[in-house]
């Protein structure tokens, strides 16, 4: 008999903790053998709009990969980034802000901003592929003051800037 775990990175040394060594030591006689992969290389949060649809997945809180799981921006020192450098806007606790200081998006637990719809639990997402280094971004305007409020522009129109 074989167990197949698939667990994030964080959980690997708890689960071989509480594994009852002998599966994994004499697994040639009970015939019993623990596999344990690792999932922290493709952990992605969903990201969802002002009506709680699911828009986007973000991996790392550094890649935001469309739904067709194409990566699409990067994220670096709060500022949200095109591959081709164009400031889009920020993520600051759980929120995606346009330029203008409101909501254009969210992650679960976000805070600090307006109040979010619950959102459906999202599908599993596939494996994201490996995204390209991010270019040296240009250094982002100074953000503005956050409000209460959504904005009116779409997750595709802050995309686009």
């Amino acid at each position: 008999m074989v167990f197949n775990i698939i667990c994030p990175f964080e959980q690997v040394h708890y689960l071989t903790s509480i594994i009852d060594s002998s599966y994994i030591e004499d697994y040639s006689t009970k015939r019993e053998i623990v596999n344990i992969t690792c999932i922290s290389k493709c952990y992605m949060e969903a990201i969802f709009d002002k009506t709680g649809k699911l828009v986007a997945w973000l991996q790392h809180y550094e890649v935001i990969f469309d739904l067709k799981n194409k990566h699409i921006a990067f994220i670096k020192n709060e500022n949200v980034f095109t591959y081709q450098t164009k400031h889009l806007g920020r993520f600051c606790k759980g929120y995606f802000w346009d330029k203008y200081g409101n909501a254009v998006a969210f992650i679960r637990d976000a805070g600090g901003g307006p109040n979010p719809p619950n959102p459906p639990i999202p599908p599993i997402p596939s494996i994201p592929p490996i995204p390209p280094i991010p270019p040296i971004p240009p250094i982002p305007p100074i953000p503005p003051i956050t409000t209460l409020n959504w904005s009116k522009m779409s997750w595709g129109q802050f995309l686009t800037g």
